[in-house]
């Protein structure tokens, strides 16, 4: 499992920063807290809490990522791919 400081600082690499380490830092505790099973995030963006927090849920269940990536009714440009390049750069 990756330690808690290298999931933390993974929103960095990402590079949409929409929350502080102290946030981020949360809800990997809250991920490693809560019971084995599937856990969800809504609302991921470009995936910045999302790579932080699904480390401390390695081997624990699964995992999933909800978004519409929709503003109202237009489609944000590129954040869907910029979501999934950076869940594939994470592993």
């Amino acid at each position: 499992m990756i330690d808690k400081q290298t999931a933390v600082e993974r929103e960095l690499i990402v590079g949409k920063r929409y929350n502080t380490p102290d946030e981020r830092a949360f809800l990997y505790d809250l991920a490693r807290q809560a019971p084995n099973g599937v856990a969800v995030e809504l609302g991921v963006l470009f995936g910045g809490s999302f790579v932080s927090w699904t480390p401390a849920r390695e081997g624990r269940g699964e995992i999933v990522a909800v978004d519409s990536w929709v503003n109202g009714v237009n489609a944000i440009p590129n954040v869907e791919a910029g979501f999934r390049k950076n869940c594939e750069h994470f592993g």
